[in-house]
């Protein structure tokens, strides 16, 4: 939700708000911190997108079968 709210356009940002509620939004826990963490640590994400690990690891302790995305160009690769 941090990142439909610095959405520049407010049209487009109230769309967007709109849309998420249908959605059900999952927790940032002490888990996926954690494991957020060990994958920066250990080298699988750049440390500099420290939110995108956040991202997959609370995909991962929630069993989320698939994570799209549109800009993790660092993690989201044609060879992959």
């Amino acid at each position: 939700m941090a990142e439909i709210d610095e959405t520049r356009d407010t049209r487009l940002r109230k769309k967007l708000r709109e849309t998420a509620v249908s959605f059900k939004i999952l927790s940032i826990d002490e888990e996926s911190r954690m494991l957020a963490d060990d994958y920066v640590r250990h080298g699988a994400i750049p440390s500099d997108y420290p939110e995108d690990a956040l991202h997959i690891s609370i995909a991962t302790v929630n069993r989320i079968d698939y994570l799209l995305s549109w800009n993790f160009e660092h993690i989201v690769k044609i060879k992959t």
